[in-house]
């Protein structure tokens, strides 16, 4: 409770009392800020009519204004204010340690009269809230480029929230967990995919958007859509379909065809094609086609780097393609290595640790210092040779590509009812129908189609 007596209760600078709602509370380093006349908080109705603000005591009637609500979210702790619903016993939330010296701890009571039935704020208001809380040059939350096609808003959702919602609920991004990152030879269920990939770079990216003040929700819908287009067979298969196409005058990449599938292939709403995502998503996943990409998207594409060079390392090792006293000799994994032995971490963990905390060294753009790009030019090339050139993998992407390469003859000599309704759907071409068809294939369908239409490569024997 707040205190009930005529003695001011005092309120430690250091961390947020337990508050019951519904209070929302932000905390801030300063001067305690005394607290009186307040009634008891309780979680069944009970009174909850007294608050304060900078030291003021409040009339029973009277709520939080708007504008005293954007100064709590820009002080608050990770730039949102907590607000605790009846629902909620009580919370404890340390000062952040980025809050201004001179900000005392700021309370508002949140009068249960005076809330709406289900606890929300207007939209539009914390909209507002969450723009304050982002870096001048973050692409904000409200207002932005919009989408291809008018359609009403969300009455609770932010609209890059919307996006990420439609992004994994597609059957492409499903399809993610049977597709090879790197393949490797022999079976082991702790190998990553594109999904564990995917969900990887996304959790990098929404980790270091939200300590540079960038949007979240924009980076992780950037992120969790940036392989959709992935082929099966690794970088292979994407080698591959393009081999096949520029006969045809025509190349593929794969973040082109993620872009296709989120405009066009996946279905969303029948009122649209594709998933009429917000134009910074979709100039995010051009990443290398766009003039000025956002923050957001530079941040993912570095996201990106950061969670394949980590987990190449180890799933290397777990492989055998290469020896530990090889990886020691590279800078990276012997810095990696002391890191390992003070926290008990995993190598990832270590590698994905220090390249991380590089990028916040880095206060005038989103990019590695030039200490930790030559370091990481190295680990890039010892993974070349010893990893993605070692003669199984190599074998293995040769057997990949052969797949690849006999399906697409045999879907154009023969078109399938899939492929015949990519063509009708999308007025596309029979090669452009083959091509969206098959990179939309998991591994194992690949190799499914290759045997039932009689032309898997004998090499095609390395993937089963």
């Amino acid at each position: 409770s707040l205190g009930d007596t005529s003695e001011p209760k005092r309120f430690s600078s250091k961390r947020l009392w337990e508050t019951y709602s519904p209070l929302t509370a932000v905390s801030g380093f300063g001067h305690p800020l005394g607290i009186s006349k307040g009634k008891r908080f309780g979680l069944n109705g009970l009174p909850t009519e007294a608050s304060a603000f900078m030291g003021q005591t409040r009339p029973r009637s009277q709520a939080a204004t708007p504008e005293e609500r954007r100064w709590v979210a820009w002080i608050c702790h990770e730039r949102q204010p907590t607000v605790f619903s009846h629902e909620l016993s009580f919370s404890k939330m340390s000062c952040s340690s980025r809050a201004k010296p001179d900000f005392a701890i700021l309370f508002i009571a949140v009068t249960s009269q005076q809330r709406h039935h289900s606890d929300v704020e207007d939209l539009q208001e914390r909209l507002k809230m969450a723009d304050l809380l982002l870096s001048p040059n973050a692409v904000k939350h409200g207002n932005g480029l919009g989408r291809e096609y008018d359609e009403p808003e969300d009455q609770n959702r932010f609209r890059f929230q919307r996006d990420r919602g439609r992004i994994v609920h597609t059957r492409s991004f499903r399809r993610l967990k049977g597709k090879t990152q790197v393949f490797i030879g022999g079976k082991n269920d702790h190998y990553r995919t594109r999904l564990t990939h995917t969900m990887e770079v996304a959790g990098i990216s929404r980790d270091v958007a939200r300590t540079l003040r960038l949007n979240e929700d924009l980076a992780e819908c950037i992120a969790l859509a940036h392989d959709l287009g992935h082929p099966p067979f690794g970088h292979a298969g994407e080698a591959a379909l393009d081999e096949w196409l520029r006969q045809f005058g025509k190349s593929f990449e794969h973040n082109r065809q993620s872009h296709r599938i989120v405009t066009l292939l996946e279905v969303h709403s029948s009122q649209f094609p594709g998933l009429n995502l917000n134009r910074e998503v979709l100039a995010g996943l051009l990443k290398h086609e766009t003039e000025s990409s956002s923050l957001e998207a530079q941040l993912v594409n570095i996201a990106d780097e950061i969670a394949y060079v980590a987990h190449d390392f180890e799933d290397g090792l777990r492989a055998g393609l290469f020896a530990e006293a090889d990886a020691l000799k590279i800078k990276m994994v012997t810095e990696a290595s002391t890191e390992i032995a003070e926290r008990d971490t995993s190598l990832s963990g270590a590698i994905i640790h220090r390249l991380v905390n590089d990028l916040y060294a880095n206060e005038s753009t989103i990019a590695f210092t030039k200490k930790t790009k030559e370091v990481l030019q190295e680990a890039r090339t010892f993974l070349d040779t010893t990893m993605y050139g070692n003669s199984l993998v190599v074998a293995m992407a040769q057997a990949g590509k052969s797949v690849i390469h006999a399906l697409c003859d045999a879907y154009r000599q023969n078109p399938n009812g899939v492929v015949s309704e990519l063509m009708s759907a999308h007025t596309s071409t029979i090669e452009e129908s083959v091509k969206d068809y098959i990179a939309g294939m998991t591994d194992q369908y690949a190799l499914e189609q290759a045997k039932k239409y009689n032309v898997l490569p004998s090499e095609g024997a390395l993937l089963q």
